[in-house]
């Protein structure tokens, strides 16, 4: 027996539909996947103040007023807000308090906190002086903090930008304090 092969090709456009809606199909397709990862881009960068890449979390300007007047009055804002205060040797403060119940979900799993995993927030504060005035710029980064304290497997993750509000609501009224 012979077996004759013609030359053609299996079609790969289903039965009843023409190569152009094939074609449409995939350009859709692909435009809203290309759409899809644009927005999702501009969700999860963090936007250009024009501050510095230090201060592009959160921070406020303060004028004539000492360090040690600007550090007393964050650790008492801080404090206020329900934040455990700690000053480090270099001059930067630290915050801490407790994840709120969905910061525990997200950020430390659905069993986190019942297995000693549990969610941290910690804010570490600095004031940077602004050389040639009497001016100096406040300025904090959020994290995520699990296991903290624990010096081996504490695991830190810093907070994206568009969650910056409540923080730099909270050096606002620091700045406001000093007015």
């Amino acid at each position: 027996m012979t077996t004759i092969k013609s030359g053609r090709r299996a079609n790969p456009i289903p039965p009843g539909a023409s190569s152009h809606q094939s074609t449409l199909g995939e350009w859709l397709r692909a435009g809203l996947v290309g759409v899809l990862t644009s927005l999702c881009m501009l969700l999860f960068s963090g936007c250009s103040t024009g501050k510095p890449a230090s201060a592009s979390f959160a921070s406020v300007v303060i004028t004539n007023h000492s360090l040690s007047t600007i550090q007393d009055t964050t650790m008492l804002v801080f404090g206020e807000a329900g934040y455990k205060a700690n000053r480090v040797p270099d001059g930067t403060m630290v915050f801490e308090r407790e994840g709120s119940s969905g910061d525990q979900i997200l950020y430390g799993g659905l069993g986190g906190a019942a297995y000693g995993g549990a969610v941290t927030i910690r804010v570490r504060a600095e004031i940077v002086d602004l050389m040639g005035t009497e001016a100096h710029r406040l300025q904090c980064q959020a994290y995520f903090v699990r296991g903290a304290g624990d010096g081996v497997f504490e695991d830190k993750s810093r907070m994206a930008n568009f969650r910056r509000g409540p923080y730099q609501k909270l050096l606002d009224e620091v700045a406001a304090k000093l007015k």
